[in-house]
């Protein structure tokens, strides 16, 4: 095998490793994105089931909204010039767990 041949081999594993995070981080923010939006939905019934009025059920949507859109500017000012990877796991892990929690919470 040449230097070529090794040249290539490595840019081609090095591609592929790209894609791969490329693809993790497209699927993370699909999830994210649809755990967000599906109680849009699903606030008739959720009012129902919980006995509160589509109003007090949309509150379920509203307040995540507006605690996003002050975070979404304060955030990047507060973590400076931390590794953007380590911020964007940890950010994911978080939604993981408050979605597990969401799951596993009593249906009372």
């Amino acid at each position: 095998m040449t230097a070529t041949d090794r040249t290539l081999t490595e840019r081609d594993a090095s591609a592929k490793r790209h894609w791969i995070a490329v693809s993790a981080v497209a699927l993370g923010t699909f999830l994210l994105v649809t755990a967000e939006q599906l109680p849009i939905g699903l606030l008739t019934p959720v009012g129902s089931a919980l006995s509160v009025s589509e109003g007090a059920a949309g509150l379920m949507v509203t307040v995540p909204s507006i605690v996003a859109a002050v975070a979404a500017p304060v955030v990047p000012i507060l973590v400076g010039r931390m590794d953007r990877r380590l911020l964007l796991v940890a950010l994911m892990g978080l939604m993981t767990l408050a979605n597990l929690a969401s799951a596993l919470a009593p249906n009372s």
